[in-house]
């Protein structure tokens, strides 16, 4: 679980970084909307996951 979960935050991370850095000295209210935008649907992107992940721990096994 913490492998996937850390891969994932690592991307939102690094996006949301570069994003920010390439804003530097033209913020417009596009450039806030887009941030934001893609800042709430990585964070509903990691809660999803996580919740996810927290259901396959407690999975109990079934078969043989």
């Amino acid at each position: 679980m913490a492998a996937v979960l850390a891969l994932v935050f690592l991307f939102v991370v690094a996006s949301i970084g570069f994003m920010l850095k390439s804003l530097h000295g033209g913020l417009t209210f596009g450039s806030v909307a887009m941030v934001m935008t893609f800042g709430s649907l990585s964070v509903g992107l990691f809660l999803g996951l996580f919740k996810l992940a927290r259901g396959w721990e407690e999975e109990v096994p079934t078969g043989e």
